[in-house]
């Protein structure tokens, strides 16, 4: 891939593009934009065009070639001197001690004994991994590229020591920080690097590259996963990419479509129904035989962090409940595929209602990351959405 490749983002390329052909690339970039948008996308790209070892493709606007062995490496993830640090949190496979393999075990494939997840914070010790690294000379690399994503999850030993280094970088160096929450970022840090703002992709370039991408899948789709995806052009490539996922969107809104009708009793099983769609976009994201042990003995800390998806997916309904049954007209709806069941159900719904089921979707997802018994949520918000239509049944 390259500059060239990327979809959307040109006025942020073209920034980039000049301070390389100029020689002033400064020692910090602050990337700021909406989550899942493209920016640590970019970061890496400008890491390989910094370090390219093929330089017929500086001219006439600096790129990287992607087939040399530096922009191979840092696609990968393996360059000694291009890094990139996210704020994760690990879990543990199994907290039994009798059940924990030994050493030699261990030595033989330490890739099957952590997984991490995102949710944590970017702590000192990874900051101070980059600072020492920052202070030798490049193994490999013409300009060493750190990359820090989300940084506003640094604690704050972690961001003073960032701060400090950012004060006297070193000449061969350069830190990019991504955020996606500006102002949860410390004032000195940002005035110590160049911000650079992302936009949302626009639909009119996002959908035609992803009907090129994924010529077998029904147009209409395409359409609800774009606008579905508010512009994040990877997380729509990725939903597209897997099978899994779109059978588990599609499970989720048959839920939201079978919710008029319901009894208020019936909660407790669409509580589980809901959780059920969390566990299974899980296996759909993390696959293979580590995942299915990882959800075995942290079960209840992936289902709280995958629910953030699927909830969100079942915001997208009532917001286009609200749109269909306010104007049964508007061509503004995210789930499109399903335009025709909106429209059958937008009698049974008020706009006032929809807004209240958007804001106790909201809700629950605050009360999950606030540690509330997971079962005990879903039902909740389960009944509260039935209770919409059985009110207007009595």
């Amino acid at each position: 891939m390259s500059f060239q490749a990327v979809i959307g983002h040109n006025q942020p390329i073209s920034v980039l593009q000049r301070a390389i052909a100029s020689g002033r690339v400064p020692p910090g970039y602050l990337f700021a934009g909406p989550p899942n948008v493209g920016k640590t996308l970019v970061a890496v790209e400008l890491a390989k065009a910094l370090n390219c070892l093929d330089e017929g493709h500086m001219d006439p606007a600096p790129d990287s070639c992607g087939q040399c062995e530096a922009c191979r490496k840092i696609e990968k993830g393996i360059h000694p001197d291009v890094r990139l640090v996210r704020p994760l949190v690990k879990l543990q496979e199994d907290d039994d001690e009798s059940k924990k393999p030994s050493k030699r075990e261990r030595r033989a494939d330490d890739s099957t004994r952590e997984v991490f997840i995102e949710g944590s914070e970017i702590t000192r010790d990874q900051v101070a991994a980059l600072m020492t690294q920052a202070h030798l000379h490049p193994v490999e690399a013409r300009r060493k590229v750190f990359v820090i994503e989300r940084a506003e999850t640094m604690n704050p030993t972690a961001a003073n020591r960032l701060l400090k280094t950012l004060e006297e970088p070193p000449g061969d160096t350069t830190f990019i920080l991504t955020t996606a929450k500006l102002p949860d970022m410390l004032p000195t840090i940002i005035s110590r690097c160049q911000s650079i703002h992302f936009q949302p992709v626009p639909a009119e370039q996002a959908g035609p590259a992803l009907r090129e991408m994924h010529p077998d899948t029904v147009p209409e789709t395409v359409e609800a996963v774009v606008a579905l995806s508010g512009g994040r052009f990877g997380w729509a490539h990725t939903l597209l990419s897997r099978p899994e996922v779109m059978a588990q969107r599609s499970a989720l809104l048959d839920l939201a479509v079978g919710l008029p009708g319901r009894q208020m009793f019936d909660g407790m099983r669409l509580a589980e129904d809901l959780i059920e769609i969390a566990e299974a976009w899980w296996s759909a994201t993390e696959e293979g035989k580590l995942a299915a042990k990882l959800f075995k003995s942290n079960r209840d800390r992936v289902l709280r962090t995958m629910m953030g998806d699927v909830l969100d997916v079942l915001l997208t309904w009532f917001r286009d409940m609200t749109l269909v049954a306010a104007d049964p007209g508007t061509q503004t709806i995210v789930n499109r595929d399903r335009a025709v069941q909106l429209a059958e159900l937008a009698g049974r719904y008020r706009p006032t209602d929809c807004v209240r089921a958007c804001r106790w979707i909201e809700n629950t997802k605050v009360s999950l990351r606030q540690n509330a018994n997971l079962r005990l949520a879903c039902e909740a918000l389960m009944v509260r959405l039935i209770s919409l239509t059985a009110i207007q049944r009595r």
